[in-house]
C-alpha cells in the first residue's frame, strides 16, 4: 500500500522509524492534509519526523482529530510550544524512565514544560500526562 493510500484510509497513523535524511519531515503539510479529518496521528519515532508547525496548524483546522505525541522536535519542549496548548494533542515526555532523570533533578522542569493534563480527540475522554511530573 502507498504512503498516500495509507493516509487517506487510515483511522490511526503511528509513525514507527528511525530519524534519517530519507525520514526527517516524512509528516509534513501535504501528508496532513492526506488524512481523514478523523485521523490521529500518532509519533514515537523521532520529532523531526513530523513537522511540528504543519502538525499545528492541522490540528487547529481540523485537517485531523488529533494527535498523540511521546517524542517532539524539542525534548523538553518549551512551555509557550503551541501544540502543548491544543486540546487535541495527547504529550508523553519519554525521557522520565531515565534514572538519571530524577524528579528532584528534573521534575518541577518536566511539570512546567508539560501540561499535566490533556483531552484526546474528544470532548468524552481525557487523560493524565507526566503524572510523575504532577506536584514537582
Amino acid at each position: 500500500m502507498a504512503l498516500e493510500e495509507l493516509l487517506a484510509s487510515a483511522d490511526l497513523v503511528s509513525i514507527h522509524c528511525p530519524l534519517a535524511e530519507s525520514t526527517r519531515g516524512l509528516v509534513g503539510e501535504r501528508e496532513l492534509r492526506m488524512m481523514r479529518p478523523e485521523a490521529i496521528l500518532v509519533n514515537t519515532s523521532r520529532g523531526a519526523v513530523v513537522d511540528e508547525p504543519a502538525l499545528t496548524q492541522a490540528l487547529r483546522e481540523g485537517w485531523i482529530a488529533g494527535a498523540a505525541l511521546d517524542v517532539m522536535l524539542k525534548e523538553p519542549p518549551d512551555a509557550d510550544n503551541p501544540l502543548l496548548q491544543l486540546d487535541n494533542v495527547i504529550v508523553s515526555p519519554p525521557w522520565l524512565p531515565d534514572p538519571t532523570c530524577s524528579r528532584a533533578s528534573c521534575g518541577g522542569q518536566c511539570a512546567r514544560a508539560w501540561p499535566t493534563s490533556r483531552r484526546t480527540a474528544g470532548p468524552r475522554q481525557s487523560s493524565t500526562v507526566a503524572p510523575n511530573c504532577a506536584g514537582h
